[in-house]
Formats: structure tokens, C-alpha cells, sequence
């Protein structure tokens, strides 16, 4: 299988990453380590100091891209990589082409703030006054009103 070797800035957040000739360190061939997980793999390869600031993977045989997950382990002039896939990035084009919702989002000019979506909260003021005494106290055969009022 055939591993094209990147190093990266970009966030894992973000669903476009930098992917280039100027990001890519090299083309490597990979054997899998035992059983693995294609979503959290562990690849091996021949030894290379080139590729010790890699973080950053692409999978041709699977067509996923992988983050590495720490540094590399060395073992007798081979490197072993624990990776974990980027599924933003393997996914991009359907995640782009999605009508959605949003539901939260940084940008106030995109949203609709009159979403009855629970986080817009009214602030309520405790004010409490007397502008009548009541002449006698309360019994069962007056009622009691009781008013409130405020801004918006």
C-alpha cells in the first residue's frame, strides 16, 4: 500500500487542509501492523529521518486521509505509525455538498437571531415595590391581583 507523507498546520477542526507539493515530504510504501482498524491503523514503514516531522497521511489504497497520532515509533529500522483518520477531510466533497441546519454558528451576519433555539435568554430583574398599602390586611373574601411589567 502506498502512503503520500505530509506535514501540516492546519487545525483538525477545519474541513479543508492544506494538501500540496509544498506540503508533502514524500511517497512511502507501507505495510498494516497485525489486525488494525482502517479508521485507526497502525502502518509500517522503513526507516526514513525524512518522515519524522510527518503528521499528516494519505492512503491511496483506502482513499482516506490520517492524522498521526504521536511520534513515531522506531524498531529496527522501521517506523511504526498510530494514526486516526480525518474524516473531515476524507469526506470533504459530501460534507460541502450537504443542505443543513445550522444549528450554533461564530458568524452573527449568517444567523437568524429570532431562533427559538433555547440560548437567547430574557434577563429578569427582581424589583419588588409597594406603590399601594392596602388599607386592611388580606382574608379569604378579597382577591389579591398581582400585575407585572417590563421591557423587551
Amino acid at each position: 500500500m502506498t502512503l503520500e507523507m505530509y506535514k501540516i498546520s492546519n487545525d483538525r477542526r477545519d474541513v479543508t487542509k492544506t494538501i500540496n507539493a509544498g506540503t508533502l515530504l514524500g511517497t512511502m510504501t507501507a505495510h498494516i501492523k497485525g489486525d488494525t482498524d482502517i479508521m485507526d491503523p497502525v502502518f509500517e514503514i522503513a526507516y526514513n529521518a525524512d518522515y519524522m516531522d510527518a503528521n499528516y497521511i494519505y492512503c491511496s489504497d483506502w482513499h482516506r486521509y490520517y492524522f498521526i497520532l504521536e511520534p513515531p515509533t522506531v524498531s529496527q529500522q522501521r517506523l511504526l505509525l498510530k494514526c486516526h483518520e480525518d474524516v473531515l477531510y476524507s469526506y470533504k466533497a459530501q460534507i460541502l455538498n450537504l443542505d443543513c441546519v445550522i444549528e450554533r454558528q461564530e458568524s452573527t451576519g449568517k444567523s437568524n437571531r429570532y431562533l427559538a433555539d433555547g440560548m437567547f435568554r430574557a434577563l429578569a430583574k427582581q424589583e419588588i415595590t409597594t406603590p399601594y398599602i392596602f388599607p386592611q390586611a388580606f382574608t379569604k373574601n378579597l382577591s389579591i391581583v398581582v400585575t407585572t411589567g417590563g421591557e423587551s
